[in-house]
């Protein structure tokens, strides 16, 4: 959001609320988050498992400052949990690294089915539900609230209000 205030990016699609007032928000999409596993897991056959069985499991995270390890934390809290009852074998800092250390076995970690939508196809990995884990979050179109939209940002505007982008029609039209 920093890139944004500074008007270094127009505008952008962030996993978090803005604390800031010059920042402007619409919620676009809702995500219910998974953990995502290598298609070969043990787990590979079921749809589900308990909190208990995943923090038995090594597991990557985030860094810092990251809205999906926000999202994961706080959904943790919510049953009286933390960082610490996860089993932390790594920290990389992009989504993308987290689905690569998965493949190579690193461990498993918690990510949204849109980021991972063709390994999933392709069966390279599995997303199950956590038992009794709230796992959802809002993605939001972000800009400032005083700069007026470039031509190119209202055509991607509108083309973002129009879709239905991702598996199962997870963007909606609101």
């Amino acid at each position: 959001m920093n890139d944004i205030l500074s008007s270094e990016v127009e505008l952008g699609i962030v996993g978090a609320k803005a604390d800031d007032k010059k920042i402007s928000q619409e919620r676009i999409i809702e995500d219910d988050m998974r953990v995502v596993v290598p298609g070969t897991h043990k787990w590979t056959n079921r749809a589900s498992i308990g909190l208990s069985t995943l923090l038995e499991e090594p597991f990557i995270i985030r860094e810092k400052g990251s809205a999906t390890l926000s999202s994961i934390y706080k959904s943790l809290s919510e049953k009286g949990k933390d960082r610490k009852n996860l089993n932390i074998v790594s920290e990389m800092g992009s989504t993308e690294a987290v689905i690569q250390g998965i493949k190579s076995m690193v461990g498993i970690s918690i990510l949204s089915p849109i980021a991972v939508v063709d390994e999933l196809k392709a069966g390279t990995l599995k997303a199950l539900t956590i038992k009794g884990l709230n796992l959802k979050r809002s993605f939001y179109l972000t800009w400032h609230k005083d700069r007026s939209a470039s031509p190119l940002g209202k055509a991607f505007i509108d083309f973002i209000k129009k879709s239905q982008l991702g598996a199962n029609g997870i963007l909606n039209e609101e």
